[in-house]
């Protein structure tokens, strides 16, 4: 069974220049490498992935990396990933994991486990972390979580597993895991910003000096969650205790306001990019051609042109690998865009996510085709992709994918249309 991987998901991501090194962190992380587990657990924007990166940038150790996606919450493109990321770092470890990988019979978690312990055990000597990032996005996947469990009862100990979450992951014997010491933790109250590390971080990005008593004043009214920080106007910083207390007593969401802030800030045709380029996991020129093109920008722009220039203006645009050719937002700052895009222009939306939907298809990206088709309930849309792409699937191997799409077909559609039946 050949599963495709997404070769930008098991790279870490480029460690930016200003990126804070916050060593009281890495250390806290050194020192709970003793246990197989380590959970990184907070809600968005407060540094989580910035803090891995910068670990596995500093690290004496080999870090292996694995960026879920949420196309991946299915087992065996979870297992594809997770394989391919320790591979990818020690090119001799995979060879009987792949195996079991691409035996149609093999479908135990647990098996599956134990066949990729007993590789990595063969095939690497060196103490090594793994770290799966946004394991939220594979929450309520009973398989995934039972693989989890049993791969870290299993592990020798020089294999180390962290795992970075919005929240507390429900895996399979976490409660005897920690009984037996086996799980460190990384927690909100670790990850809140300090007054000295706001400081730190206004002199080292922006060349501010910020007295003790503004960054204590940031730092309690902020509650040390940095993104939202970062979203303000960076030149007022200085008034922004005052601020935060406003919208507070308003009643307005902390992010909101700061978010609107960021937005207001930009120029028309900065904004409304942003608004509509936020429908799209990652992009680059090519992409933004494609999907926002002449349909959106009739007269034309240059795609190359505005998103450097919005490299240049914010820090909420990240690349997706060092070769810096395609970039994708914070995801807290995607998530109020897509709010913003629906509130101010709705009818962009669905038009938008189509033409994606047809880029997909055209790359052969085929499931995340069928999850925007999903998403805009486009069922004759989904129906037609599955007989459009049915027989490669089957080519390449993608028979548990194609079975659950036409599980989820109603029984008279499938009776109706000789194509579906063959498949």
């Amino acid at each position: 069974m050949n599963i495709p991987v997404t070769y930008t998901a098991i790279l870490p991501p480029r460690r930016r220049a200003n990126l804070l090194t916050r060593q009281r962190l890495l250390d806290l992380l050194l020192d709970l490498m003793e246990h197989p587990l380590i959970l990184v657990v907070a809600p968005p924007g407060y540094g989580k992935t910035y803090l891995l990166i910068d670990f596995a940038r500093n690290s004496d150790f080999p870090v292996c990396w694995y960026t879920i996606d949420p196309h991946d919450h299915n087992l065996w493109q979870f297992l594809a990933h997770f394989i391919a990321a320790i591979q990818h770092r020690f090119p001799a470890f995979g060879s009987a994991a792949q195996s079991a990988l691409q035996s149609t019979s093999q479908s135990n978690p647990a098996q599956m486990a134990k066949i990729i312990v007993n590789d990595i055990y063969e095939s690497i000597q060196d103490h090594f972390a793994l770290v799966l990032d946004d394991y939220h996005l594979v929450e309520g996947n009973d398989d995934i979580a039972a693989f989890i469990g049993a791969f870290v009862q299993r592990a020798d100990e020089h294999c180390h597993l962290i795992l970075s979450s919005r929240y507390q992951p429900s895996i399979q014997g976490l409660d005897l895991l920690v009984s037996r010491s086996q799980v460190g933790a990384v927690c909100l109250e670790d990850l809140a910003f300090r007054a000295d590390e706001i400081q730190d971080l206004a002199l080292q990005n922006y060349h501010q000096t910020i007295p003790s008593q503004i960054a204590e004043e940031l730092h309690r009214e902020s509650e040390g969650w940095i993104t939202g920080l970062l979203l303000s106007v960076q030149d007022a910083w200085k008034g922004m205790p005052d601020r935060l207390r406003v919208a507070r007593a308003s009643g307005i969401g902390l992010y909101d306001y700061l978010a609107r802030q960021f937005i207001d800030h930009q120029p028309a045709e900065i904004k409304e990019f942003l608004l509509r380029s936020s429908l799209l996991e990652e992009f680059d020129a090519e992409i933004c051609e494609a999907v926002l093109g002449k349909t959106t920008y009739p007269y034309g722009t240059n795609w190359e042109e505005l998103i450097q220039t919005i490299r240049k203006s914010n820090l909420f645009m990240l690349p997706v690998d060092d070769r810096i050719t395609r970039y994708r937002y914070h995801n807290l700052l995607r998530e109020f865009l897509q709010k913003q895009l629906e509130r101010e222009k709705p009818e962009e939306k669905e038009p938008i996510l189509r033409r994606l939907a047809d880029y997909y298809v055209s790359q052969n990206e085929w499931e995340k085709a069928y999850d925007i088709y999903q998403e805009i309930k486009d069922f004759p849309a989904v129906v037609a992709l599955i007989e459009q792409v049915g027989s490669r699937m089957i080519q390449g191997g993608r028979f548990r994918t194609l079975a659950e799409w036409l599980n989820r077909l109603p029984a008279e559609v499938l009776n109706s249309r000789p194509a579906l039946l063959s498949l």
